[in-house]
């Protein structure tokens, strides 16, 4: 998608500079002439622009994130489709200032587990609260311990769906998997099963992550307690767990 900068949008929303770019949408700093303050502008791409259900699930998840009153989640002010210059869907949110979570973590590493807890505990906070509106079940991933000849390994999955361990075991490169017991899970990963989740284990396991993930902007997986979970972007996923991705889940049961 090229450069919008300097782009009026819907007669009102000056774009100043492109702050970030993704699979998705491209964001830009803009200043609401209407109001003369800075706000955020998420314009979708326009390949994506042109499917009419990818623009419906836009459009419902913003008005999903509008109805949110929270702290610690950005409020959205406006959405629409800029009739005026450049064909765009567009959303308009509140502007903050500041570093990414991503760029911590490229900064820094690994944080130490009191660092993470710090950073999550405002995160979860928002979490629960869009949590209660309730989320497309497609986008909920849950977090399963099964075990190879060689070791535990952690596989994330639609709660729609069932693991296939033949398909795991093809991603493994290994002869045959099988479930770790409640038991054990508990013991390996620290988390009660019902709500393991893929970070801040006692030992890092090797995951793998559905390949239907990454046809999602993004995804919830378990923030560590039944039915508190975290959204996260599926590369995003793969890049902090070190994680690799293939077609394990099935729906036969």
């Amino acid at each position: 998608m090229s450069d919008l900068t300097g782009e009026l949008i819907d007669g009102r929303y000056q774009l100043l500079r492109q702050v970030a770019n993704g699979g998705m949408a491209s964001i830009y700093e803009a200043i609401d002439t209407r109001l003369d303050r800075k706000v955020a502008v998420k314009i979708m791409h326009p390949h994506l622009a042109q499917d009419e259900a990818f623009v419906s699930r836009f459009i419902k998840e913003a008005k999903a994130a509008a109805a949110l009153s929270h702290p610690n989640i950005v409020a959205v002010q406006d959405q629409g489709w800029n009739q005026s210059g450049v064909p765009a869907v567009f959303l308009v949110m509140e502007l903050i200032e500041g570093h990414t979570l991503r760029e911590y973590l490229n900064e820094r590493g690994r944080f130490e587990i009191k660092d993470a807890i710090n950073y999550l505990t405002p995160i979860l906070s928002a979490l629960a609260a869009a949590h209660a509106l309730g989320v497309d079940e497609s986008r909920v991933f849950k977090t399963l311990l099964a075990q190879s000849e060689q070791s535990a390994v952690v596989a994330i999955v639609p709660v729609s769906s069932q693991l296939s361990l033949k398909s795991l075991a093809l991603v493994l490169g290994v002869k045959r998997c099988e479930m770790v017991p409640a038991n054990d899970a508990q013991r390996i990963t620290g988390y009660v099963v019902g709500g393991i989740s893929p970070f801040g284990q006692k030992k890092k396991l090797f995951t793998v992550i559905d390949a239907s993930a990454l046809d999602l902007p993004t995804i919830f997986v378990s923030g560590g307690r039944r039915g508190l979970d975290l959204e996260v972007a599926p590369s995003d996923l793969l890049r902090v767990l070190d994680a690799k991705s293939g077609a394990i889940a099935t729906t036969d049961v």
